[in-house]
C-alpha cells in the first residue's frame, strides 16, 4: 500500500511538473503588443484617418518579442477584417530586418521607421500607414495586426502589393507569426462593449 502511495505521489509530481514547464515555456511565445490599445481593446482616435473626427493619422505602435530561431526578417501587416472593409490594408512593411523589435509611434514615412525597411501602399492608395476610418452605420471594425518571422532577408514583393499577393507570400516564407487585433468604429459604442477598462477613446 505505502508502494502504491509513493508511486502515485511521484505521479502527480510529474504531472505537475509539465504543467509547470508549460506554463513557462508559454512566456517564451513570439507574440505582438502595442502600448496604445490591448488585444481586442479599442484603437484611440488619434491614430484614425485624417477624414476621422479626431483623426491624425499617427501611424501606431507596435513591440515584438521572442522571434522564432532562424529569423532573417520580418513583416507587418495591418488590415481590415469586416465583410465592408474588403480586407483593406492599412499599413504593410517588409524587409524588416531581424535585429529590430519595435515600430515606434508615428513611425511611417520617418527616419525612424527600422532600416531599409520597405512600406507598401495601402488600400488608400498612399505609401505607409493608413488609420481607421470604417464607414459610419458598419459598426465596430476588426483590425488585424500581425507580424510575420520569415526566412528570407528580402521579400521581392512589389510596393502595390494587394493582400491575398501578400498573404499569399507570407505562407511560403513565414516561421511564425504574432497578432494583435484592435477595434475602431465611428458609430456610438454600446455600454456592453465597455468592458475591462479596454475603451480607450469614443
Amino acid at each position: 500500500m505505502k508502494l502504491l502511495m509513493k508511486g502515485l505521489c511521484l505521479f502527480i509530481l510529474a504531472i505537475l511538473s509539465l504543467s509547470y514547464d508549460s506554463s513557462f515555456n508559454s512566456q517564451d511565445n513570439f507574440t505582438l503588443t502595442s502600448p496604445a490599445f490591448v488585444h481586442k481593446g479599442f484603437i484611440p482616435e488619434k491614430y484614425a484617418y485624417r477624414i476621422v473626427q479626431g483623426g491624425k493619422n499617427i501611424s501606431l505602435p507596435f513591440k515584438w518579442e521572442n522571434p522564432p530561431e532562424g529569423t532573417k526578417s520580418f513583416a507587418f501587416l495591418m488590415y481590415d477584417r469586416h465583410p465592408v472593409a474588403k480586407n483593406w490594408i492599412h499599413w504593410g512593411i517588409v524587409d524588416i530586418a531581424p535585429s529590430y523589435k519595435e515600430l515606434p509611434e508615428g513611425a511611417s514615412k520617418t527616419n525612424n521607421m527600422p532600416e531599409n525597411s520597405i512600406e507598401i501602399i495601402n488600400s488608400y492608395g498612399e505609401t505607409g500607414y493608413g488609420g481607421p476610418a470604417p464607414p459610419k452605420g458598419t459598426g465596430k471594425h476588426e483590425y488585424a495586426c500581425i507580424i510575420y518571422a520569415l526566412n528570407i532577408e528580402k521579400t521581392t514583393l512589389p510596393h502595390n502589393v494587394d493582400y491575398e499577393a501578400f498573404v499569399n507570400k507570407m505562407k511560403d516564407i513565414t516561421i511564425d507569426s504574432a497578432e494583435i487585433v484592435g477595434y475602431f468604429s465611428q458609430d456610438p459604442i454600446k455600454i456592453k462593449e465597455i468592458s475591462w477598462g479596454k475603451i480607450k477613446s469614443h
